[in-house]
């Protein structure tokens, strides 16, 4: 079948009819040339690994070191760095199935000769094959769980890892490139989940060992340690990510003395801004989802906790502690609040070895009153709101002390403050305490939370946001669910959404005079979320208690909205007007 094609024109109407038909030939050729091109750079780098292997045997003569140059001349001159770098990063975790011939030898193409013709061009020319290679490399490692779309079979499966290769990665977390080293890290991470966690505790334990490695160094000249921070936390990073995969490599982190470093990192106070990058890796290692047995028991720990609850100024076991530190403080603070999320939110938290938490929860209560007490600005009091809004959602108890502790309850609830994020945090902060998350369990499934507060607590809770700041509770926040900023409203309507679902929360809503009339107007809501966030609470209202207590009338007009979704407009005929 044949398609006609219009030419292009000049200016003056004119076909261009030689140009145009030198244009299709040149295209015609360039698709030609790409479609063995693959073929052409596999052969070529078939041949540099053997004359590598050659070297390597100390068989390579000066004409044969010319024959490398000029092999490695015709790469350049017929594929990509990243086409070049792509086809050996498909071999460097493949077992030897592909067979290439050249000459009258038989050559394998394997990991070990993609690894080898891989470190000579970086070698030869770092800055036109690093980049591309760190790339190429963690694309193969991410696509270990991807099937065969010919033959579906998951590449993990027949997966291999040489010792020689995994040294090659973990070297280059120490490169000075950082794009490589982000590669690097992404690579083993990529490798260790898909495939397994006996990989993973490999991968763990060598960079752990280069880690090691970095901090003799250090040790023995202390005059590079500020150079060398910014490696250090990148190793103490890719632990992490590393642990937070499962049991396997979280117990090979703190065998290999992994976690020791990351503990020393934090307790440096030579360095105020390492150890802030460090406690933000705590964090990250308490909200990771899910949580593991090994990884809970260590976070619980108290020689974690103890530097923390020294930092935030809560102390340990009832000891007394100094202010909060001015810098760490606030971070410290933080990431205890990360860890009080654990206590009660899953229901196998004492199968993971949480079984007793009143010492956190005590010393966490102290460095609450105590950086209450000494903070300054709206950073410090973000950092205060979070960290009391996490305790008191770790359990229902927690809950109750905060409600009947006048500086806790109202350094927390008092929306004295000018930032408008801020209020926001407040009433998203109140509403996850009613209405908790749901969570997910060390398998992946969802539970059912074991700290949901009572609905009398949780009406309770509401009912004190107003008392703090001297209002009804209902008002107030149906004062912010029509400010004129989106963010204010989107806290006040998630807080009214987890007010209406709890026990008689939707009667004490709808006993308001506004309320009603603030569900059934949509057209003052134009932003996307705030529409579905807006939804939710008509929803809520609908499946509360408070429904059948309704008019007929109202829940009409409410499941009528319901049924029309966030997103109805409502229109108007247009009529033509005529004279009459």
């Amino acid at each position: 079948q044949t398609r006609h094609i219009e030419a292009p024109t000049n200016k003056y109407g004119r076909p261009l009819l030689c140009s145009y038909s030198l244009l299709l030939v040149l295209a015609m050729s360039t698709a030609a040339a790409a479609v063995g091109s693959e073929d052409a750079v596999k052969a070529i780098l078939v041949d540099i690994s053997s004359q590598l292997q050659e070297q390597q045997l100390g068989h390579l003569s000066d004409e044969a070191i010319k024959s490398l140059t000029a092999s490695v001349h015709s790469l350049h001159t017929t594929s990509s760095p990243s086409l070049s770098t792509e086809i050996l990063a498909r071999y460097l975790f493949a077992p030897p199935t592909e067979e290439t011939v050249t000459g009258s030898e038989t050559v394998t193409l394997d990991g070990r000769r993609a690894l080898a013709v891989l470190t000579y061009l970086v070698s030869s020319d770092q800055k036109t094959y690093l980049k591309p290679s760190s790339r190429s490399v963690k694309a193969a490692a991410e696509a270990l769980g991807t099937p065969d779309p010919a033959s579906g079979t998951v590449p993990s499966a027949n997966a291999v890892l040489s010792d020689e290769t995994l040294t090659v990665i973990v070297s280059q977390l120490g490169g000075e490139d950082v794009e490589s080293a982000d590669n690097a890290a992404g690579t083993l991470a990529a490798i260790s989940k898909h495939l397994g966690p006996v990989f993973a505790v490999r991968c763990t334990h060598s960079v752990a060992d280069a880690w090691q490695d970095l901090s003799r160094t250090i040790e023995a000249n202390p005059e590079e340690k500020r150079a060398l921070s910014t490696v250090s936390i990148r190793f103490a990073s890719t632990i992490v990510d590393l642990a937070c995969l499962g049991d396997a490599s979280m117990d090979a982190a703190v065998s290999s003395g992994a976690t020791t470093l990351l503990l020393d990192l934090i307790s440096d106070s030579s360095d105020p801004l390492m150890q802030v990058s460090a406690l933000d890796l705590l964090e990250r290692m308490a909200t990771t989802i899910p949580m593991h047995g090994s990884r809970a028991r260590w976070l619980y720990d108290r020689k974690v906790l103890a530097p923390l609850l020294e930092f935030a100024g809560g102390g340990l076991g009832g000891e007394s502690a100094p202010a909060p530190d001015p810098i760490l403080g606030g971070p410290a603070l933080r990431t205890l609040s990360s860890f009080c999320k654990l206590v009660h939110i899953p229901e196998e938290a004492s199968l993971v070895g949480i079984v007793d938490d009143s010492e956190l929860l005590s010393g966490f209560h102290r460095a609450l009153h105590c950086f209450e007490e000494s903070a300054s600005g709206e950073n410090d009091r973000l950092a205060f709101v979070d960290a009391v809004s996490s305790w008191s959602s770790a359990s229902p108890k927690a809950l109750a002390l905060v409600i009947d502790d006048p500086i806790l309850r109202d350094g927390w609830l008092s929306l004295n403050v000018s930032q408008p994020k801020l209020k926001s945090a407040i009433f998203f902060s109140v509403a996850t305490c009613i209405d908790p998350p749901t969570q997910v369990d060390s398998s992946g499934d969802t539970v059912m939370a074991s700290n949901i507060p009572s609905n009398q607590l949780s009406v309770g809770l509401f009912e004190a946001l107003g008392t703090v700041n001297g209002k009804d509770a209902t008002d107030l926040v149906l004062s912010a669910a029509t400010a004129p900023l989106a963010e204010m409203r989107l806290g006040a309507y998630a807080l009214l959404e987890a007010v209406a679902k709890r026990g008689t929360g939707a009667q004490i809503l709808l006993s308001h005079d506004s309320f009603y009339e603030f569900l059934v107007t949509r057209e003052k809501e134009t932003t996307k979320e705030g529409k579905e966030a807006k939804h939710d609470i008509v929803m809520a209202v609908l499946a509360s208690d408070a429904r059948p207590l309704l008019a007929d009338s109202i829940v009409d007009t409410l499941e009528k909205i319901a049924k029309q979704g966030p997103h109805y407009v409502h229109t108007q005929p247009y009529e033509l007007a005529t004279e009459g």
